[in-house]
């Protein structure tokens, strides 16, 4: 599935979990719906301005915070809104979307994996200067 917004197209295909990745840009009071299908997770990361989320009115300023949607499987597989209300300065934010894999998540810093051992060896190649390989 290819994810688009209000006519774009974003350039991420065949990707497992199916990510969008939206920089949204909204004017005083501006208003931005995005249709999450059953079963995908979001994140909103809001980094100017002030914006209020779906009907609950949870506002989320520049403070560093993220709001969390997770869409469990519908019945009928229907997609679910989340709405976006800017403030009265506008608003710019991030939302990313995604499928999510359902696997254990070990995180420490800005390194994911899936386990503890798994962050021991990347932060000891990290040190040791291997934890980015090139590939021929």
């Amino acid at each position: 599935m290819v994810r688009r917004a209000g006519g774009a197209k974003g350039p991420v295909e065949n990707v497992v979990i199916d990510p969008g990745y939206f920089d949204v840009r909204l004017p005083a009071r501006g208003r931005f719906v995005h249709d999450l299908p059953s079963g995908y997770t979001a994140i909103a990361y809001v980094f100017d301005g002030a914006a209020s989320f779906d009907a609950d009115g949870f506002d989320l300023q520049n403070d560093h915070s993220l709001i969390l949607w997770e869409r469990e499987d519908a019945e009928h597989g229907s997609d679910l809104p989340v709405s976006v209300i800017a403030g009265t300065d506008g608003t710019r934010l991030l939302l990313m979307t995604g499928k999510p894999l359902g696997e254990h998540v070990a995180w420490h810093g800005p390194i994911v994996m899936n386990t503890q051992d798994e962050l021991r060896t990347a932060f000891r190649e990290l040190d040791e200067g291997t934890f980015l390989r090139q590939r021929g």
